[in-house]
């Protein structure tokens, strides 16, 4: 095993999800059915992803969030699969440039990462009527964290990528509201295409409550 794990007890092994007209719905224990956070905070993009593709035309826009899509899936699935401890975590007919995505990640993963608590984990809040599947848990860098991979075409500033700052604060307001656990630091791992340096994000989950919460009244006033 290459990380220690120590697993946060749920009251739930899985929640089950409908794709509906207004998005992804995660169905609760207690009979809600919520809105997925990525559904959220999509909306608020809906306009200027409009202009994005006028501007580019939608078969070239279509093109680029197909391989967007496969290029986060393939990185997701084994980094997964590299900290659960699986030792065909990288399947021999993997493309070069997720190799590379994920070559350039790991340093930043086997050197702080220490402990996990969860992966690939759905998690739901009362709170704050969301739900959604966090990528991981863990303490990384001394602290409690919700860490979360991306992967980009070109290096990203911090001041244009809110949404992920949003939705890692979810999870952790999540995941400490089913668990008990706190977790006061969100952590944005960022591997670039065609670099070998990764882009590593680390801030304190308090600082983006506010805007979070901004976001999912504005939804629930448009939408629900």
């Amino acid at each position: 095993m290459r990380f220690v794990h120590q697993p946060a007890v749920l009251p739930y092994a899985d929640l089950p999800t409908i794709n509906g007209e207004k998005g992804r719905l995660y169905c609760t224990p207690d009979g809600q059915r919520l809105p997925s956070i990525t559904t959220v905070l999509g909306a608020g993009k809906k306009d200027s992803i409009k202009e994005w593709r006028d501007k580019v035309g939608h078969e070239q826009a279509d093109r680029i969030t197909r391989m967007a899509a496969a290029r986060g899936t393939a990185l997701h699935n084994i980094m997964e699969k590299y900290i659960r401890g699986d030792d065909d975590y990288m399947p021999r007919a993997t493309m070069p440039h997720y190799k590379s995505l994920f070559n350039a990640i790991r340093p930043l993963i086997d050197s702080n990462l220490e402990i996990v608590y969860a992966q690939e984990t759905p998690l739901y809040s009362n709170y704050l009527k969301v739900a959604g599947r966090v990528d991981l848990v863990g303490k990384y860098r001394g602290k409690n964290s919700v860490i979360d991979f991306k992967s980009s075409r070109v290096p990203k500033k911090k001041e244009w990528i809110e949404s992920y700052f949003l939705q890692a604060t979810y999870y952790a307001i999540a995941f400490e509201e089913r668990t008990g656990i706190p977790v006061p630091q969100i952590v944005i791992l960022m591997g670039v295409d065609e670099s070998p340096t990764p882009i590593e994000f680390i801030e304190k989950r308090n600082n983006f409550v506010r805007p979070l919460q901004t976001s999912i009244a504005s939804f629930y006033d448009q939408y629900c």
